[in-house]
Parts: structure tokens; sequence; C-alpha cells
């Protein structure tokens, strides 16, 4: 992946004519077409890590509920 494709597609940036805009770079027609599915890129990375953030935390929350479960009725015992 080249630099500025990574730049954009891990930066907080809201488009490939924004992230032109902030680094100085004309945005004409050569520069759409050599960056052409950046965006798409960029949208399907930040799906994935949402999901793996949703993911990691009903994993946390399912964890800490079998954590409660076993130890509500250890504490009745006592």
């Amino acid at each position: 992946m080249g630099y500025f494709k990574k730049e954009f597609i891990l930066g907080d940036y809201e488009s490939v004519r924004d992230f032109a805009a902030q680094k100085g770079i004309k945005y004409n027609g050569y520069f759409a077409e050599k960056t052409k599915g950046w965006a798409e890129e960029k949208r399907a990375r930040q799906e994935q890590k949402q999901s793996k953030i949703i993911e990691k935390t009903i994993e946390k929350i399912a964890k800490r509920s079998l954590i409660e479960m076993w130890l509500i009725p250890m504490q009745k015992e006592s």
C-alpha cells in the first residue's frame, strides 16, 4: 500500500477530496483516477474495525455475566 493511500485509509479524513485539500494536493482528474477505490477501502476497514469492537464488547459482557452467575450462588451459600 502506498504511503498516501495508507495515510488516507488510516487517517481521519472525510473524503479523498478532503485528504487532497489537507495535504495541499490539487484534486483533478489524474488524482481522482489514482485514488479510485480508496474511499470504499476506508469504509470497509472502518466497518471491519467496528465489527471487531462490537465482538470484543459482547465477549466481555458474556464473560462478566458468566462470572456473576457463578459468584452470586457462591455468595448465597456463604
